[in-house]
């Protein structure tokens, strides 16, 4: 009986194996952040998360930019 439950829940088409593999990932990701922000919030200050949060966003600043750059520098040379 379980074979057969466990058989009908196996994804049949390879397009379905994708989306599922997917889905698992991205609600992985997503999980891992919701479940440690307890800890973290009683480890560190609203300051601290402040700078942080500044850092991160200075570093994909410059991450653009260099991607930017990179797009043009592909299409002038």
């Amino acid at each position: 009986m379980n074979n057969k439950l466990l058989n009908n829940l196996k994804p049949k088409s390879e397009f379905t194996k994708n989306v599922l593999t997917l889905m698992t990932g991205t609600t992985i990701a997503q999980a891992i952040p919701i479940a440690i922000s307890p800890i973290l919030t009683r480890l560190y200050t609203p300051e601290d998360f402040g700078v942080f949060v500044l850092y991160g966003i200075i570093n994909l600043y410059l991450l653009f930019l260099k991607l930017e750059l990179n797009i043009i520098a592909k299409v002038f040379i």
